[in-house]
């Protein structure tokens, strides 16, 4: 390689490696700080978010916006951010950052035992298996009385 060319980023890998290995703590760090960033201002777009992070010194090499846009598509693969339509003074929509809502992996139908039975088919008032002899029914009403404590039910 002559001494004046810069190597092609599909051979050193580009700003996500340090000596042909992946750097997981500067992209980690990245991550968190484009996340702090973001919930700080409620939303982003692209362009702030880069001058921000050119600001801040996390990074020793200059990252491009399509770079910084890698790392905002892991934030928002792990529902850490959400990307939303928005209006700029030009009255043209741009693409913002904002800090994902967090879900629950309980709904209504998997908190309820009925929602998880393997019996629901054969359940009916007045039947052998039934919602008023059903002993999961009943633990889990007597834990509808009871503060959550972080206490689990073993079905």
């Amino acid at each position: 390689m002559l001494y004046e060319l810069a190597p092609a980023k599909e051979i050193t890998g580009g700003p996500w490696y340090t000596d042909q290995e992946f750097d997981h703590e500067f992209v980690e760090a990245l991550r968190s700080f484009i996340l702090q960033v973001v919930c700080a201002q409620g939303t982003a777009d692209l362009p702030t978010i880069s001058q921000r992070v050119k600001r801040s010194g996390i990074s020793t090499v200059d990252l491009a916006e399509e770079e910084l846009e890698m790392v905002l598509c892991t934030l928002i693969y792990d529902g850490k951010l959400e990307q939303v339509d928005g209006m700029d003074g030009a009255a043209t929509t741009t693409q913002l950052y904002r800090a994902a809502v967090p879900t629950s992996a309980a709904t209504s139908v998997t908190e309820v035992p009925c929602g998880v039975c393997p019996l629901v088919s054969q359940c009916r008032e007045g039947g052998v298996i039934s919602p008023t002899s059903c002993e999961y029914m009943t633990k889990w009403l007597e834990l509808a009385d009871v503060p959550a404590s972080g206490a689990e039910l073993s079905w």
